[in-house]
C-alpha cells in the first residue's frame, strides 16, 4: 500500500473536524447584568458562554 497524497490526508481531515467541532453558543448579556450573570455562574445556572454587549456600557 503506498503512502497517502498530502491533499488526500488534508480533505479527510477537514471532514472529521467538520463533523465533530460545534460552533460556539453564547448568551449575550447587558454590561448592567454581569454580577447577576455571575451569580448564575457560581450556581452552575449556565447553558452557554456569557459575552458581555460593551456597547451598553455606560461611563
Amino acid at each position: 500500500m503506498g503512502a497517502r497524497s498530502a491533499p488526500t490526508c488534508r480533505a479527510r481531515m477537514t471532514r472529521l473536524i467538520s463533523a465533530t467541532v460545534r460552533t460556539l453558543e453564547i448568551e449575550m448579556i447587558p454590561a448592567h447584568e454581569i454580577e447577576e450573570a455571575y451569580e448564575r455562574r457560581l450556581k452552575g445556572d449556565v447553558k452557554y458562554r456569557f459575552v458581555m454587549d460593551i456597547a451598553t456600557m455606560t461611563g
